[in-house]
């Protein structure tokens, strides 16, 4: 896990955390599911949270999303609007090819540039049982009933079984943000490489219901995920 997810857990003001770190290196050809099941089992808590290494969280998500479970009874929370973060930028998807000189479009910038642009993007989901996969905090007895499909694209394979999706809620991640307090967003997701290949430059832009760029956020994003 990345240094800077696990700071960000540490700086949680919900202080009653057992933090168990699941090392996938030695697991090829596992599914996350199969990882996620395995990481919860050796959860003793009654409640369990996600963190994914390449996600950040703000200090007060824990907090919050613990009050919002038991407020509302339900058996699982998480955000389903929230803020993505674009590593793999620029108003076209690249085709940089070292072999050809760099990307047609980018031909004067060499790889490092590139790679060091980003983009934030918005992301509402307009079902307000959703929650993204990284953001889920549930209840242990949820997930011994339901455990998570040994699967790709398993969290939201589980979300959509009967049993959890009746039983999830999803919030904004954004909601009641105040700037001139120096308040922020409860979470940032990252897209890079392959890992969220269903959310193409091309998808977002196909999608503006869904997906909206919020530059605004950039400096925000770029500053947080580079810690």
């Amino acid at each position: 896990m990345q240094c800077r997810a696990l700071r960000a857990i540490k700086e949680q003001t919900y202080q009653n955390i057992e933090v168990v770190v699941f090392d996938t290196s030695h697991l090829r050809g596992k599914t996350i599911g199969y990882m996620r099941n395995v990481a919860n089992a050796e959860a003793t808590g009654e409640l369990i949270a996600h963190a994914d290494d390449d996600d950040i969280s703000h200090p007060r998500r824990l907090e919050e999303q613990v009050a919002l479970l038991l407020a509302s009874g339900k058996q699982c929370v998480g955000y389903r609007e929230l803020l993505f973060w674009d590593t793999r930028p620029l108003a076209h998807e690249c085709s940089y090819d070292e072999r050809e000189g760099g990307c047609p479009v980018c031909a004067d910038e060499d790889q490092r540039q590139h790679e060091q642009r980003g983009e934030a993007w918005l992301y509402r989901n307009p079902d307000p049982r959703w929650a993204a996969g990284a953001s889920f905090l549930m209840r242990r007895e949820l997930w011994e009933r339901q455990p998570f499909p040994d699967a790709p694209h398993e969290d939201q394979r589980w979300w959509c079984t009967p049993l959890v999706s009746r039983n999830c809620m999803g919030v904004s991640a954004l909601s009641g943000l105040d700037s001139r307090n120096g308040d922020h967003p409860r979470m940032i997701c990252q897209i890079h490489g392959d890992s969220t290949e269903k959310i193409t430059l091309k998808v977002r832009q196909n999608n503006p219901d869904v997906w909206k760029r919020v530059p605004e956020f950039d400096s925000y994003c770029e500053r947080t995920m580079n810690l």
